[in-house]
């Protein structure tokens, strides 16, 4: 395994820390349902992805966007959750470009360079819940 999928304690926000190799396509899945299982049925979370430790290429770049067109409870499209990433370079954007294409949902996903920037971010849009 090569995510560490954690819920911050008494905040509805949930990280997952990309470590090397990264599978998206096989681990995508199993990352959806921890997360589900970690939020409540009837609760709205933030979902941070932090790929500052990840190598992505275009093959698990697109690997994993095929996984997120999943309509999986405890994926991006689950309407409990917004998304955030942590990251930087060409395919960390494209990700979340590509995200907000049809196919993938029209979701809003946007990119910190670091995960304190992610979790300003989150906090203040949680509080406008």
């Amino acid at each position: 395994m090569t995510t560490k999928i954690e819920r911050l304690p008494d905040e509805p926000i949930v990280v997952v820390t990309w470590i090397e190799p990264v599978d998206l396509q096989k681990e995508t899945p199993d990352k959806f349902t921890k997360i589900d299982a970690l939020i409540g049925s009837n609760e709205n979370a933030y979902v941070i992805d932090d790929l500052s430790q990840a190598k992505i290429d275009f093959s698990t770049l697109v690997s994993g966007m095929a996984a997120q067109r999943e309509k999986a409870l405890g994926s991006p499209s689950d309407p409990r959750i917004s998304t955030a990433l942590v990251g930087s370079g060409f395919f960390v954007d494209l990700i979340s470009k590509g995200a907000k294409q049809f196919q993938y949902g029209r979701l809003d996903i946007p990119v910190f360079s670091s995960l304190d920037d992610a979790l300003a971010y989150v906090r203040e849009k949680i509080k406008q819940w």
